[in-house]
């Protein structure tokens, strides 16, 4: 920016000199006047170099999005369709997360990557627990944890997706058959995102 700066006031002093300056034809200027004219123009360059930074800075900022959140508290035979709020959230920037919902609200246009890393204790043979990744109604993503009797089951899902402001991205129970834990506390479950590249 501060070579702007010295540019903008480089080609203002050549106007000066090569009578670049807004003056009518067979209008005289008195040095005051003239120098004047030339304050002005350099005032009315720093304003619109202001300006600019700010709506650098603003769509920079605007344009950061992640976050990650985690199930702090198991869930016991969660009913199919519920939907897991990751209620702790370790990183949100933007805010576009919603920790107390468990969903994320895109505000910023463009494509995605989220990830969902889920845990499940042992359970019989034909307990089965299933997870979605949801954009809106339509299911993206999937993670399955079953007849794992003899072994804690972990699994993970990764999906890119294209989002307008106000899509909303966030998991779900698919399914639950007889008995099964989703595992929550110390980041056995957890669930993060973040914007890809905005649209132009």
């Amino acid at each position: 920016m501060l070579v702007l700066l010295v540019i903008s006031v480089a080609l203002a002093f050549l106007n000066r000199a090569e009578g670049g300056l807004d003056i009518e034809p067979g209008q005289c200027l008195s040095r005051y006047d003239y120098d004047y004219k030339v304050v002005r123009q350099l005032v009315d360059l720093e304003t619109k170099l202001e300006k600019l930074q700010k709506d650098v800075k603003h769509n920079q900022e605007r344009k950061s999005v992640a976050f990650m959140a985690e199930l702090s508290t198991s869930m016991v035979n969660p009913p199919t369709g519920t939907e897991v709020k990751f209620d702790t959230a370790v990183t949100n920037i933007g805010e576009d997360y919603d920790p107390e919902s468990g969903i994320f609200v895109a505000k910023v246009a463009g494509t995605y990557n989220f990830h969902l890393f889920a845990a499940s204790p042992k359970k019989a043979v034909g307990n089965w627990l299933h997870l979605f990744m949801m954009r809106n109604t339509e299911q993206v993503g999937y993670v399955w944890m079953d007849d794992n009797n003899d072994r804690w089951s972990g699994r993970s899902a990764s999906v890119v997706v294209h989002l307008h402001p106000g899509d909303k991205v966030y998991v779900k129970v698919g399914q639950l058959r007889n008995s099964a834990t989703l595992a929550g506390c110390c980041f056995h479950t957890h669930f993060n995102g973040f914007l890809l590249q905005p649209d132009n």
